[in-house]
């Protein structure tokens, strides 16, 4: 077994947070040993589950003490990993390290999950049985896309002054320790919305009795900002010219590679046109053909190549693909599609992303292929 113990005051946020004392506690709680060293001081390994970064992560196992921040960045430096997501598996540790861990992922930009990882060779992948406690719930805040997959659990529990032995020893009186924990409470809420995360979570932590953990349900997780918002909203319909366009924006952050943000769908010359935006730079000439990926929303997915002929970058953030009208029913009566545009590893290696539809969606995108704007 090992205990999530988190001890010592917050000295850092970030930029924006200022020291303070040690002295603050956090009541631990009982979690069963698992693979991957969790009862050790927490490690780090870069790894993948396959040849693209976008499959990398950067694993983040055990206790979480003083020495973890500078180890962490010891090892980016060190290692120069692939990808920009964190891996944690964590059954707490020192508080104070946990906000300093947070604030690095977020200074690196990196995105953060809960999982456990399962070698397979050279290669591996996530398993969703893994928990991410107490002061790893607030390094976990830290990471500017932030994931939870069914089977994992974020969990905080509520802090409280040391007892009378080790406040004495410290040589604080009883109402010093009591101030010095609201002043230490203030800024872990401070914290809490440098991350923009919802300070009310510090409150429900509260409630849980004192080895007792919260754990969030799916439902607060998206509404106190726990979690990213994901995917992209519904298509809505716009006159545009002699006809109409449908489009739907993304809902959340971009991630590494899917960097969509925003489909448009419109028909012109009497051909129906995607037009998938993106928030970074494209090459002007595409070396390779796009795919269109269409799901039949029961586990059939169709790859529908189109010719570079058939694509063209519009305004150094844009592709337009140009569809034939048969490709173009397929879409519109889709339960979701995705794109892929490779653009060459000096531009990024590619871009992707998947739009789900709903049968609003899919009538939109009917109507906004039939009006064409240049009738």
């Amino acid at each position: 077994m090992t205990r999530g113990v988190c001890g010592g005051g917050l000295r850092r946020l970030g930029a924006v947070l200022v020291a303070i004392v040690a002295g603050l506690v956090c009541a631990g709680t009982a979690v069963p040993a698992r693979a991957l060293d969790i009862r050790d001081d927490m490690a780090f390994e870069a790894v993948c589950q396959g040849n693209s970064a976008a499959s990398c992560y950067v694993l983040a196992v055990g206790k979480i003490t003083a020495d973890t921040p500078r180890a962490f960045r010891a090892f980016l430096e060190r290692e120069q990993p692939e990808g920009n997501r964190v891996l944690l598996y964590s059954g707490g540790g020192n508080l104070r390290a946990g906000l300093d861990l947070g604030s690095i992922i977020r200074q690196k930009k990196y995105e953060t999950a809960i999982g456990r990882w399962q070698p397979d060779g050279t290669f591996g992948e996530v398993i969703n049985d893994a928990y991410c406690m107490s002061a790893c719930a607030y390094t976990f805040l830290g990471g500017t896309v932030r994931r939870i997959e069914d089977g994992n659990r974020l969990g905080f529990h509520r802090f409280f002054v040391p007892n009378r032995e080790a406040w004495e020893r410290a040589g604080l009186t009883q109402d010093d320790a009591l101030a010095q924990g609201q002043t230490e409470s203030s800024l872990i809420v401070a914290y809490l919305v440098y991350m923009n995360i919802d300070p009310r979570i510090f409150v429900l932590g509260a409630t849980a009795g004192r080895n007792d953990m919260y754990v969030p349900d799916r439902a607060t997780l998206e509404e106190f900002d726990l979690v990213s918002p994901d995917g992209f909203a519904p298509f809505y319909l716009e006159p545009y010219k002699d006809g109409i366009v449908a489009a739907s924006k993304r809902v959340g952050p971009t991630r590494l590679y899917d960097e969509i943000t925003q489909v448009t769908a419109y028909c012109r010359r009497n051909e129906p046109h995607l037009l998938v935006s993106s928030g970074i730079g494209l090459p002007e000439d595409l070396p390779d053909p796009g795919d269109l990926l269409v799901s039949d929303g029961k586990g059939g997915v169709q790859r529908i190549r189109v010719p570079r002929e058939r694509m063209r970058v519009r305004s150094g953030k844009s592709v337009e693909f140009r569809l034939d009208r048969e490709t173009g029913a397929r879409v519109a009566a889709a339960r979701a599609f995705g794109v892929s545009v490779f653009l060459g590893q000096a531009a990024g290696g590619e871009l992707r992303g998947t739009v789900p539809l709903i049968e609003g969606d899919r009538r939109m995108l009917e109507a906004a292929f039939r009006f064409c704007i240049d009738r």
